[in-house]
């Protein structure tokens, strides 16, 4: 992962005209590793339901019994739970 992590960071960067997807379709082979990551952070979702579900989530973490919870918290606590069941 360190050698592909290095020769990744030694390429040039792309003109902003130029399609980050299409970069990545032609050199994923050379980037396996991270191109999973690009795919992972670049796809667009069809419909609103993953932000309507971190929205609930946050209003199961945030309840009666935890109403002073900090903002920071709350969010640190929606990231957890959101990342944890993804895992």
């Amino acid at each position: 992962m360190k050698s592909e992590l290095d020769c990744f960071l030694q390429e040039q960067i792309i003109a902003p005209e130029e399609s980050v997807y299409k970069w990545w379709a032609d050199n994923a082979s050379r980037f396996p590793t991270i191109a999973k990551v690009a795919r992972k952070y670049l796809a667009i979702p069809a419909t609103s339901v993953p932000s309507e579900q971190i929205f609930s989530m946050s209003g199961q973490i945030m309840n009666e019994r935890r109403n002073r919870l900090k903002p920071e918290h709350v969010e640190q606590l929606v990231f957890l739970c959101h990342n944890l069941r993804l895992n």
